[in-house]
């Protein structure tokens, strides 16, 4: 058998999700549950305009924080932490412990660091003049006293 590697920018994204499927049974053939299942909460206006949204999933013990939006017209009214906590409520619902999310310097670090979360990684001059945060949150509680 001859085999090749090529480099390939325009690729047909249903060989990617069949591959990560391969994965995925590698993983669960080793007894691990996955759990893997995406949500989110959206904020609208009384006209249906998007104003905020938090994407997240499940996966194995934890939950992730894909991303997190606030229109800048209605931050600072504790929307953003609300829909942290109700995310994570969800996670505490489908059997995570924990949770995870990163961000730039240059968006919110302290904002999920006062709500409990800690920086376990960080990577410098990503992107150029900041740095990407890796942080983490054990032992989810479920309060929802936003």
């Amino acid at each position: 058998m001859d085999l090749k590697i090529s480099f390939e920018e325009n690729f047909d994204l249903t060989e990617t999700e069949d591959i990560q499927d391969r994965v995925n049974a590698d993983v669960e053939a080793k007894g691990i549950e996955r759990n893997f299942r995406s949500f989110c909460f959206m904020v609208r206006d009384d006209t249906g305009k998007l104003r905020g949204c938090v994407q997240a999933r499940t996966a194995y013990t934890w939950l992730y924080i894909q991303k997190l939006w606030m229109d800048p017209e209605i931050r600072g009214r504790g929307l953003a932490k609300k829909l942290i906590l109700e995310a994570e409520k969800v996670g505490l619902e489908r059997g995570c412990r924990n949770s995870h999310v990163d961000t730039f310097s240059c968006q919110a670090p302290d904002f999920y660091q006062k709500l409990g979360y800690e920086i376990f990684g960080e990577l410098d001059d990503y992107p150029a003049g900041n740095k990407r945060y890796f942080l983490k949150k054990e032992g989810l509680s479920g309060a929802i006293d936003a």
